[in-house]
């Protein structure tokens, strides 16, 4: 079951057990926002309240992010969820923004390429610009033009639920949604009359969550079907 699981839990048990001090493992499966449990017995029922437990207040929030960048300082923007472990992002990663832009977003998919959002002078949902980005250096795809705000265009919407946190950044072109969405493991899909007709994981990245300015610049929706994924 280890291939399969997005991370494994060693859950520690009292020293009045047969064999003492030991651990079991307990695999926790995460996959199209659904959240799964098992142990040696199998699959843990959701009303288990030895392992699921009430959404976290924000203060539970706020401390666990608080702790999350005082001990995991390999990132600057994300962290990493153990399948993708493998493939740590390098010191010097590559993204489709270049140095005098802001990367809001960015990371390598499993098919070889890029998505990125950069951003410039972006201080409002009028101001500056927010552009997508997917290919590879030299043959690259941009939404929208970097002339135009995007307040029009571009979204930002809060998918999360209960303890799952995540945003989608949605551009709208025409009959077409590219959806870039930060929940674990981020991912970029892409509608065409709401139906989707692309949709590529992302590997790790130091920035597969968004930086916080994108609040200020880019006007937030509310959960769309699109957004139901």
């Amino acid at each position: 079951m280890i291939s399969t699981s997005t991370f494994v839990l060693l859950d520690k048990l009292p020293a009045n057990t047969a064999n003492g001090y030991c651990f079991e493992p307990t695999y926790v499966h995460y996959d199209k926002r659904q959240v799964t449990i098992e142990t040696a017995e199998g699959r843990v029922a959701a009303s288990d309240g030895n392992y699921f437990g009430a959404p976290l207040t924000a203060q539970q929030q706020s401390d666990l992010v608080t702790l999350l960048h005082q001990y995991v300082p390999i990132s600057r923007h994300s962290i990493y969820d153990a399948r993708n472990a493998h493939t740590q992002p390098s010191q010097d990663e590559q993204t489709l923004c270049t140095d005098r832009e802001e990367i809001y977003f960015s990371c390598p998919l499993e098919n070889g390429k890029t998505v990125s959002v950069c951003a410039k002078d972006n201080t409002g949902p009028d101001r500056g610009y927010v552009q997508y980005r997917y290919g590879a250096k030299g043959d690259v795809f941009a939404f929208p033009n970097k002339n135009a705000s995007p307040v029009r265009a571009v979204t930002i919407t809060d998918v999360s639920e209960g303890s799952v946190r995540g945003l989608h950044l949605k551009f709208s072109k025409g009959p077409y949604t590219y959806v870039v969405s930060s929940l674990s493991p981020g991912e970029v899909y892409v509608t065409k009359n709401g139906k989707e007709i692309f949709d590529k994981a992302c590997h790790a990245s130091r920035y597969k969550s968004f930086s916080n300015k994108i609040f200020d610049g880019v006007r937030e929706a509310p959960v769309s079907k699109i957004d139901i994924h």
